[in-house]
């Protein structure tokens, strides 16, 4: 497994199963990939070789695939893929959202994310 970044999502994930809302973490694989936690609004990290890195730095708009991190802390409902599955918009290496399900990644090992805009 690669190493990721986490997101927090800036409002309470609400679980299908029990209904609750959590503070909910999402994993994805872009930039500098070292466990670095970001929120939205954040600028995602780059080594002073990102050809080590995974993506493309300073790229207009890009969408990263990202799943969520753990099952829910009321009912341990672990959400399957692909109901897991969110995508991160990132504008010029900043993270402007996260939305749940994939528009613009076809979620491949090789494809975790687009470059919509260079």
């Amino acid at each position: 497994m690669p190493a990721f970044n986490r997101l927090r999502l800036p409002e309470p994930f609400v679980c299908p199963n029990c209904h609750q809302g959590y503070e909910q973490i999402l994993q994805f694989t872009y930039g500098y990939a070292w466990q670095f936690d970001y929120e939205i609004g954040d600028t995602v990290n780059w080594r002073k070789e990102p050809r080590a890195d995974e993506g493309v730095p300073g790229a207009g708009r890009v969408y990263v695939e990202a799943i969520l991190e753990r099952a829910c802390p009321h009912c341990g409902h672990d959400v399957p893929w692909p109901r897991s599955a969110f995508e991160i918009e990132l504008r010029k290496d900043v993270i402007v959202a996260a939305r749940p399900g994939i528009h613009h990644v076809t979620h491949t090992r090789q494809d975790r994310w687009v470059v919509a805009e260079p």
